[in-house]
């Protein structure tokens, strides 16, 4: 598990220690505040991108699976250098954390 705060926000993302490419994967964000407690999205959204490429848009919406926890699942279309988006409306205003990864070939 990897956390970013921003705004006062813990985003904390579960998610593949090494993902290859090409395979289903499951990630967890967990949004809480300063004193632990879980933070409720209106909405939430991973936006998977490659920095270092133009590319088509890949941005899930995330279910709710429990207080203040948000789930989607997608796969990895190519190797590299890849960044997750997490944006989270919380109270009328958008949050945002970014956190990086390589993806390898299977």
């Amino acid at each position: 598990i990897e956390r970013k705060t921003s705004d006062g926000v813990t985003f904390a993302l579960e998610r593949p220690a090494q993902p290859i490419t090409l395979r289903d994967y499951q990630f967890v964000v967990t949004l809480t505040d300063a004193a632990g407690a879980p933070v409720e999205a209106t909405s939430v959204y991973m936006d998977f991108t490659m920095p270092q490429m133009i590319m088509g848009v890949n941005q899930p919406i995330a279910d709710r699976i429990g207080p203040g926890r948000y789930g989607v699942r997608t796969i990895y279309s190519m190797e590299g250098d890849w960044r997750i988006t997490i944006v989270a409306s919380i109270n009328g205003r958008e949050v945002r954390a970014n956190f990086d990864h390589p993806v390898s070939l299977p």
